[in-house]
């Protein structure tokens, strides 16, 4: 009787919430789950890290400035609508190669491409969908980003970015009204909070025209030294 309670349990859950989660015990199949997306010969492997680590680095042994590694889905299978909630969430860790030159983004996006992350420290992709957390060339702090076509919100949150310790970090997205989206930022269960004005930075989003996205972990060097990022695990799940 037990056994049949947790399936009818398992079941209904199903029937209520896409759930994707990998601990990379394998090696990235890129051939049926992800799509990675490199310049230079960059690369996403599993090596024998403990717990599992997906080692994002974004150039080869030829190091040069603005190559870049992006990992996310093969297919959009997250869409943006009404009476939709969706989280994205990463454990992840990168040291900077030289002072503050690395760029490195988490969370949602609509395509999975080269300069996803746009050169010389110039910020994300100025189009399409995105929910982001990020940090630029020439930052030293998480910034926070959603866009929807034209419509970009973008803050800079009072939270340092990168170092030897793993952080648990974490993007939920939820309606609030028959049109529009709030999309909120988390970091070790933290809300990150705006530089300037010290509240929570909670972005109010139109979800009219949202493009499909997937989960993402993106890297970028700023610099002649190549920057790494690892990947603890990759969670994200979205009611249906």
């Amino acid at each position: 009787m037990a056994n049949a309670l947790v399936q009818t349990d398992t079941y209904q859950k199903c029937d209520l919430v896409v759930e994707f989660f990998d601990d990379f015990i394998e090696e990235v199949d890129s051939t049926n789950v992800y799509t990675v997306t490199a310049t230079d010969s960059g690369t996403a492997a599993v090596g024998n890290g403990v717990g599992g680590i997906m080692v994002v680095t974004a150039s080869d042994g030829s190091v040069g400035d603005n190559d870049e590694v992006y990992v996310g889905f093969k297919n959009l299978v997250f869409t943006p609508a009404a009476n939709k909630t969706f989280v994205a969430r990463a454990r992840l860790q990168y040291s900077e190669a030289n002072t503050d030159d690395a760029n490195v983004a988490f969370g949602f996006i609509n395509s999975v491409s080269a300069n996803a992350i746009v050169d010389d420290g110039a910020g994300l992709l100025a189009s399409g969908t995105h929910f982001a957390i990020y940090k630029v060339d020439g930052g030293t702090v998480w910034k926070c980003e959603s866009r929807n076509q034209t419509a970009v919100y973008t803050n800079t949150s009072t939270l340092t970015a990168g170092g030897s310790a793993y952080v648990t970090m974490e993007i939920v997205i939820s309606e609030i009204t028959t049109s529009n989206m709030t999309v909120s930022f988390k970091v070790n269960d933290s809300y990150l909070v705006d530089a300037t004005t010290g509240f929570p930075i909670v972005h109010k989003v139109t979800y009219t025209s949202a493009d499909a996205v997937t989960p993402f972990v993106g890297v970028k060097n700023g610099g002649a030294n190549v920057e790494v990022v690892n990947v603890d695990y990759l969670y994200a799940a979205a009611t249906r």
